[in-house]
């Protein structure tokens, strides 16, 4: 008689599937680990001068642009459009609209001091969920508390402060902030990835459509007469100090930037759900994942193509994204840099005794970022 066909319970296939998937994961940790710690092999930092320096790191800036899909764009008119928000004794705070490529407008605050200038300026990012008008601060505190209003301090300190718009969900309002669409956070991370699925189709990436958009901005900014272009900046916090981070290393004109609630040792935070403060690996977000970044980049890596030009961390030690051991270790790599080239004095981080915001001081002045800013952008 034919024997009767098998009949396997998941009892028998799982720890099968299971076999498979750890064989895969394990050597892909195996290859990540390798590729990390050899990424120095892709760095010929030359430290006998400064020009020295730029010239070797420009190839390095150049794979870091291409490996988010590059800027293939024409940098069109802007042909900005201006709504006026506000005038107070101190500043006039406008929506303005400008063009990033082809037919992609983008909204923007900018907030002006009274006055003729030339000023400096600074870009103020805001992070994942939130909105310009949030870190400006034109909304209730309440639902803005990360940022305690930096971007309308920091104009009323004697900076043009522009806020872009980064890419997110929309309709549902998350923070019951009227007349400021916001989705929860599960759909702005759902709105993000298919930007970014759509995009890696086309070789490109979210993060290549949004640090261009920002640049466009630092391109307008260039524009007003009351702006001084040697003295622009950049301040973001959470995805805006990824942003600073990032477009700090690539946009050039930005001759001061403050990386806040980002900066941080990236194979933890990418790879070890075990690791204090999680990881990326058991998020939806996709678009954190840039294929061969850890080839030839870590964190402290992009800050080095920001030197010679001033860059600054700020962390919080009950930040519950950033575990600021690891960034203080990290930031140690970046130090060497600027120590190798004479020019300490400009880096520095700061790591402050609260969470995930920027640092809360009442006088703008007491918030160490933000004097950091004004002694590279002020002469201060």
């Amino acid at each position: 008689m034919p024997a009767e066909d098998p009949r396997l319970t998941g009892a028998d296939v799982d720890p099968l599937r299971q076999q498979l998937f750890e064989a895969y994961d394990n050597w892909l940790m195996r290859q990540c680990r390798e590729r990390y710690d050899a990424r120095g092999e892709r760095w010929q930092r030359d430290c006998s001068s400064l020009e020295a320096y730029c010239r070797s790191v420009a190839p390095n800036r150049e794979r870091l642009l291409a490996m988010i899909g590059g800027w293939p764009w024409e940098r069109g008119p802007l042909e900005p459009c201006i709504e006026e928000i506000a005038t107070t004794d101190t500043y006039t705070a406008s929506r303005v609209w400008y063009t990033s490529f082809d037919d992609v407008r983008v909204d923007a605050i900018l907030i002006r001091p009274h006055g003729d200038g030339p000023f400096p300026a600074v870009l103020a990012q805001h992070g994942v969920n939130h909105t310009p008008e949030q870190i400006c601060g034109f909304c209730d505190p309440e639902h803005s508390a990360a940022y305690h209003e930096i971007g309308v301090r920091l104009a009323r300190h004697g900076y043009v402060v522009i806020a872009p718009r980064m890419i997110g969900g929309y309709g549902e309002d998350r923070y019951n902030v009227p007349n400021i669409p916001s989705l929860r956070s599960q759909e702005q991370g759902r709105a993000q990835n298919q930007i970014h699925r759509k995009a890696q189709l086309i070789g490109q990436s979210i993060q290549a459509l949004e640090y261009f958009t920002l640049s466009r901005a630092v391109d307008y900014l260039e524009s007003l007469p009351e702006v001084d272009n040697d003295r622009i900046g950049l301040y973001g916090l959470s995805r805006g100090g990824r942003a600073a981070l990032w477009l700090g290393a690539l946009e050039q004109r930005l001759q001061a930037v403050v990386s806040s609630a980002w900066f941080n040792e990236r194979f933890s935070k990418m790879l070890q759900p075990e690791a204090i403060n999680g990881a990326f690996i058991e998020t939806s977000s996709e678009f954190q994942f840039i294929p061969g970044l850890f080839h030839e980049f870590g964190d402290a890596d992009i800050a080095s193509l920001i030197c010679p030009r001033a860059f600054f961390v700020e962390d919080g030690k009950h930040d519950g994204a950033v575990w600021w051991p690891n960034a203080i270790q990290e930031f140690k790599l970046v130090e060497e840099y600027y120590e190798k080239l004479g020019i300490p004095e400009k880096c520095g981080i700061r790591i402050h005794e609260q969470g995930h915001e920027t640092e809360p001081e009442d006088e703008i002045t007491d918030i160490q970022a933000v004097a950091f800013l004004d002694r590279w952008l002020k002469g201060a």
